[in-house]
């Protein structure tokens, strides 16, 4: 018969994933396994190679056949068949459509298969193990662990502290301890007995000795001298559990970095922000703590402090099903189980909107934009420093300006003001400090006394230290 106008525009060759069979044979198991292994595909039966529509005769006897190869196939693969009616065509076909799967790898008859174009062929034991790999990571948080044992390893007191995060509950006994694991989604055990099974993410959040178990799960954090990694100035791990992780690399960027004193429009206070926003270095932590590849154990979670710049990077790019046009506006959790934890313990707001407000939060702290770098095998967010020299002159009493300003009311205060002197130990010129105390004067937190060459100026009952 003639190639059919349909089968033109459905199938008219074969590829990566498409598959054109004839008649029924055994090796079609072969190519439904190697579709779940790679990106998924359709199998054509009753198509010749050449595109030529021949049909089938019995549809439900080969729908039968065709769900014993599935039978032979492990794990089990979700198919579905149906019958299609080409044009110019009196037989029908049957279509058989494998998606990719997430149990990887799949094997028919205890051998893996993969697509290489349009050969369907034996996986390579690196092919096999790489397939391996990516079917852990979407499933890792989900997976029992073998190394955790209740009765050794678990913290109540974790899970207590997290509770109180959580804004839930203590546990007062056994039973509900093991109640509440299995609400939170750490357990994988059909019967809840006193020795329940923990899954990963379970073992992440209450492990008594993390270190143990995942030692890849710490957080590592090193300050240095200049913008290379030539000089360590300070270093440490942590790796208690997620949470306690997360907390304890945030202080150590606290330490690391400057504080900076602002000025609020018509008053001075002395209030100490830090010279990146906190909220903003915060989620960037918490996003890669929460989506890092887990699965990978040779490299950590790692917060890089340079005197330009700090960098937080996670392995791990961005997770299978989000484009890189959609970063930061759609969420696709790399560890689904994990980030509802976040969560739940209220260090994450609501799914999707982190990067937004990172953005946000830079952009109001007029600093330079985050860089954020997701190619290769680590996503790295940038934040940038201000040089430590910073001198914002700006009328209305700028973030840089604002130490300079407290320091002048101090020297004023004191009665030790003088102009020359205290441009010099500022490193600015007389004039800066004329327009400082222009400032001062204007929003009345100073005011000149006595005659132009032998006045002084006095600080007002309006400048409030806090």
């Amino acid at each position: 018969m003639a190639k059919t106008t349909e089968m033109s525009r459905v199938a008219s060759e074969e590829g990566e994933r498409v598959e054109l069979k004839q008649q029924f044979t055994r090796r079609i198991g072969h190519t439904l396994s190697a579709f779940a292994n790679t990106c998924g595909g359709s199998v054509y039966i009753g198509v010749s190679d050449a595109g030529q529509v021949v049909g089938v005769e019995d549809i439900n006897q080969l729908k039968s056949s065709v769900q014993h190869l599935i039978n032979n196939c492990q794990p089990s693969i979700a198919v579905a068949m149906h019958k299609e009616m080409p044009v110019k065509s009196r037989e029908p076909i049957l279509v058989i459509t494998v998606q990719e799967g997430g149990h990887k790898p799949y094997a028919y008859n205890n051998v893996c298969y993969t697509r290489d174009g349009a050969l369907t062929r034996p996986m390579h034991p690196e092919e096999i193990i790489a397939a391996a790999e990516q079917g852990e990571r979407i499933k890792f948080d989900n997976v029992a662990c073998k190394k955790f044992d209740y009765q050794k390893h678990f913290d109540q007191e974790k899970l207590q502290w997290f509770l109180k995060k959580a804004e839930l509950p203590p546990c007062n006994n056994e039973k509900e301890i093991i109640k509440t694991l299995d609400n939170l989604g750490v357990l994988v055990t059909a019967k809840r007995t006193v020795h329940p099974v923990f899954n990963n993410a379970g073992v992440l959040f209450f492990a008594k000795d993390l270190h143990k178990i995942f030692r890849h799960a710490e957080v590592a954090c090193a300050s240095y001298k200049n913008d290379e990694k030539t000089y360590v100035i300070d270093s440490a791990h942590f790796n208690r559990d997620l949470l306690h992780n997360i907390d304890s690399a945030m202080q150590f960027i606290k330490k690391s970095l400057r504080l900076e004193y602002h000025i609020i429009a018509g008053q001075l206070q002395r209030q100490e922000l830090l010279e990146i926003p906190e909220d903003a270095l915060r989620e960037a932590l918490i996003n890669a703590v929460t989506h890092r590849d887990y699965v990978h154990d040779s490299t950590n979670v790692t917060v890089e402090i340079f005197t330009n710049r700090v960098e937080i990077s996670n392995i791990g790019t961005l997770p299978k099903g989000l484009d890189a046009k959609d970063f930061g506006k759609k969420s696709v959790p790399r560890n689904v189980l994990i980030a509802d934890l976040m969560r739940r313990a209220k260090y994450v707001e609501r799914f999707g909107i982190g990067i937004g407000k990172i953005k946000r939060l830079i952009r109001n702290a007029n600093l330079p934009a985050v860089k954020f770098d997701y190619g290769g095998n680590f996503f790295t967010a940038t934040f940038w420093r201000k040089p430590l020299h910073s001198n914002n002159n700006n009328g209305n009493g700028g973030n840089g300006r604002s130490p300079r300003l407290l320091k002048l009311l101090d020297s004023i205060s004191a009665g030790t003001f003088h102009k020359p002197s205290f441009a010099i130990s500022e490193g600015v010129s007389q004039r800066a400090v004329e327009r400082d105390l222009k400032y001062l004067r204007e929003q009345g937190f100073i005011v000149f006394e006595g005659a132009t060459k032998t006045g002084r100026y006095r600080v007002t009952s309006k400048h409030h230290k806090k």
